[in-house]
């Protein structure tokens, strides 16, 4: 009698190490961004004069320190990457708006909006049509 196979072999889902790595360099620059933001109390630091600059209160930086390192920590987890990924593009999207708009610094606001493309083109990739 013949063997008869209708479905095909699972193989195991393939470790991709040079996306775990790119993946793994986001997040720890995400992670000491928002940790950062938690960490300055002097008036004087960068991030507490910025958002006072920005004229929202300083809960605005705590609310964007959370979302860079929650961003940071589901970027990691593999179900997760596109969400994470989701939040931090917004995030980098924003603080390029913001930098460009209402501080006026045209030249600063091209990092946060490089740092925005890079994360699409990462989004892309991840995405299964």
């Amino acid at each position: 009698m013949a063997d008869l196979t209708l479905l095909p072999e699972e193989t195991p889902p393939r470790l991709d190490i040079a996306d775990l790595m790119i993946r793994l360099g986001v997040a720890i620059v995400f992670l000491i961004a928002g940790a950062e933001k938690f960490s300055t109390t002097s008036p004087n630091s960068h991030w507490v004069s910025m958002f006072n600059q920005i004229g929202v209160g300083q809960w605005f930086r705590y609310f964007a320190a959370v979302v860079e390192v929650l961003g940071a920590a589901l970027i990691l987890i593999p179900r997760m990457v596109l969400m994470g990924i989701a939040l931090l593009a917004v995030t980098t999207a924003s603080a390029a708006v913001i930098v460009f708009f209402v501080l006026g610094q045209h030249g600063e606001s091209l990092f946060p909006a490089l740092i925005f493309l890079g994360l699409v083109v990462l989004g892309w990739k991840h995405l299964n049509w």
